[in-house]
């Protein structure tokens, strides 16, 4: 294996060599890892999928699109998790109701999606997973 020929290659330590091909020049390979700068976040510089996580729980983000309804007009509407399976089976696991007008508004909200629609939950936020089990 023979040495790169650049002084810049053995000085950079992003950079390493790989196997010489058989003209006896050297091939060189930058290492770029991935950011997980804040600043690259925040004005994204990188895609979605590259930013690190951040998990909101189930109950927090409930309360985040609550708090995001009324702001957004929707007064006295709220969004609520069943809790009967015979409830599960017609409203899904969350729906929105309207307390002024007794009635359901929404059934079957995907409440991650919801909340990235309505700017609550940020590229780099996702919806924390499910406990399995309870506290022994």
């Amino acid at each position: 294996m023979q040495e790169p020929h650049d002084d810049q290659a053995t000085k950079d330590p992003n950079v390493c060599s790989g196997t010489s091909p058989p003209d006896g020049q050297a091939v060189l390979t930058t290492l770029n890892p991935p950011s997980t700068h804040r600043h690259d976040a925040v004005h994204g510089d990188h895609q979605a999928h590259d930013l690190p996580r951040v998990f909101v729980t189930e109950r927090a983000l409930i309360q985040r699109l609550n708090r995001r309804l009324a702001q957004v007009g929707w007064h006295g509407m709220s969004l609520k998790k069943t809790r009967s399976a015979r409830a599960f089976m017609d409203l899904g696991e969350f729906y929105i109701v309207d307390h002024e007008n007794n009635f359901v508004v929404d059934r079957h909200v995907d409440i991650e999606e919801e909340a990235r629609e309505l700017g609550v939950l940020r590229d780099w936020e996702a919806l924390a997973p499910a406990a399995v089990g309870g506290v022994s």
